[in-house]
């Protein structure tokens, strides 16, 4: 952990024209709809996980709808098929409501509709369902949505509530129906905030390898980028990591890289997110806007601050010798941001893999490598080669775009992919990470490092062609690969933010790690 220096500083504050106000007032809260969800994550080795996905996961919905033509799904001329996927429910005391995160049709048929209800005493308590469609849906067939169910009973203690019915019907024939129960979380009423700051990762991505049902289906074996992932953020200050894993197989050795973090350093929450649709087909990437919102549900009253990123993406304070967690506490000390803020972005710059690696750095690291690579072979670490990055944040389009955030999540009512879809409140801003002086060392902020190819991984990826013209249109050549300072050519600059933040002390914690991963291995196999 970075030592935390408070002293001498002196915010630079936002105009508060910038500054961005999202939501409405609690008592104008819109009526919304509910549905299911799946039951409470496993903490365990990633092979028993696996073993209790079709539990613990996704669950499907279905009704065969009549004569109705309007979708493709049709088991013979008489009948379409309706599905509704439900992923996890919780009850949300700040609105008094039952929230249930799925993936509905984004065209919804009008010929069903949905209720919800609880089981107190003996007495069913039947409810409203309304629903909220997430941005980020591209136009997919299925979109992420909340479904919110709302349930009159002054004398209903919801803590004490330990699932919730969904029930899907036809108008024009109840008894044509699909219903379920669900198990429902709880948000904690009060901020015990377990935890300073913690991470929401989506589903990791690996390379294509085979298709089948789920459509391109991607094997993970990048052991490496875990690695320098998770040590990177546990360096900066991070205590909790969520990770939620998709249907790609791992291989022997991120099995025992996540185990070891999960089991031994117990710093992850593998929660498993199988999805039962084709992704960036029949839903956009990985329904990862269903993902965001359980992750700010789960950590809620957990946790003071949330992150949002993927596992590419790494986040760097500006100046040496502070964490993201000094950051925070130095931003935090003063009222406005103490009070009145709800969400702040960061900008983002790429690193593109494509481009050359840093020599300066290859030897630097070198020997460190060489002894990381006796203990486990195939490790490709990327943070130290990628030196060159773009001098801009953000695309062409604007710096705002790509961007991530980090969150107060009990202040957030919806979250979206960059950026907060709703406050809680309108009293709640969403803005810029702001910079900080401190007094006889400089300007204090954040910056986000996206290590990504240009040409990216998802073939359809509507923003792909803007991505590889950037990566032409500027160059890593070797003047700036072998400089000794931050120096740009072109819109391309050296950044040496790795060697500064962490020297070779990251990649020494990870070598102690990974003798302490295969110890461990080597005493399970003697038994």
């Amino acid at each position: 952990m970075l030592r935390t220096i408070a002293w001498g500083v002196s915010v630079i504050w936002p105009l508060f024209t910038a500054v961005l106000s999202i939501g409405g007032e609690l008592s104008k809260f819109p009526e919304v709809l509910v549905e299911n969800i799946p039951k409470e994550p496993i903490i365990g080795p990633i092979d028993d996980i696996r073993k209790e996905i079709s539990v613990y996961d996704w669950q499907e919905m279905e009704i065969l709808i009549p004569n109705y033509q309007k979708y493709e799904e049709q088991p013979d001329n008489n009948t379409s098929r309706f599905n509704v996927f439900v992923y996890s429910a919780y009850y949300d005391w700040r609105i008094g409501m039952i929230r249930i995160n799925s993936l509905i049709p984004l065209s919804f048929d009008e010929r069903i509709k949905m209720e919800c209800g609880i089981y107190v005493d003996n007495i069913i308590y039947k409810g409203v369902i309304h629903t909220v469609i997430h941005k980020e849906h591209h136009n997919k067939k299925y979109a992420s949505s909340t479904l919110l169910c709302r349930i009159d009973g002054n004398k209903i203690n919801f803590e004490d509530i330990q699932k919730v019915s969904f029930e899907m019907f036809e108008l024009e024939n109840r008894n044509n129906k699909s219903e379920m129960w669900i198990a429902l979380k709880k948000i904690p009423r009060g901020n015990y905030n377990i935890h300073e700051l913690s991470i929401c990762v989506r589903p990791w991505w690996g390379e294509t390898t085979s298709n089948g049902r789920m459509g391109n289906k991607q094997a993970f074996n990048n052991a490496a980028l875990m690695l320098e992932f998770i040590n990177s953020y546990l360096y900066l200050g991070v205590e909790k990591f969520y990770l939620y894993q998709n249907y790609l197989e791992l291989d022997e050795n991120v099995k025992m890289v996540i185990n070891y973090y999960l089991e031994v350093k117990k710093v992850l929450e593998i929660v498993p997110y199988t999805i039962p649709v084709i992704p960036f087909k029949q839903v956009w990437d990985f329904a990862q806007t269903t993902m965001i919102q359980d992750c700010l549900l789960r950590s809620t009253g957990r946790t003071r601050y949330l992150l949002f990123v993927d596992t590419d993406e790494f986040v760097f304070p500006s100046l040496k010798d502070y964490s993201l967690v000094d950051y925070l506490s130095i931003v935090s000390s003063t009222p406005y941001y103490s009070n009145k803020v709800g969400a702040m972005w960061i900008p983002m710059y790429f690193h593109f893999l494509e481009w050359e690696s840093d020599t300066i750095n290859v030897e630097r690291y070198s020997s460190i490598d060489k002894e990381i690579k006796k203990e486990m072979d195939d490790l490709d670490f990327i943070l130290y080669r990628k030196t060159c990055r773009m001098l801009s944040s953000g695309t062409k389009k604007s710096d705002k775009t790509r961007r991530k955030v980090i969150v107060r999540p009990e202040r957030i009512l919806y979250m979206g992919i960059h950026e907060p879809e709703t406050m809680l409140n309108a009293t709640f801003h969403f803005i810029k990470i702001p910079i900080v002086n401190i007094t006889g060392k400089g300007e204090l902020g954040l910056n986000l490092h996206h290590y990504r190819k240009a040409n990216g991984i998802v073939n359809n990826d509507p923003k792909k062609r803007e991505l590889v013209d950037m990566y032409l249109e500027n160059t890593c050549s070797n003047g700036l690969s072998n400089a000794r300072d931050n120096k740009s050519i072109g819109g391309v600059v050296r950044d040496d933010i790795v060697w500064i933040t962490f020297g070779t002390n990251l990649y020494q914690n990870i070598l102690q790690d990974i003798k302490e991963m295969k110890l461990i291995s080597a005493k399970k196999e003697k038994k």
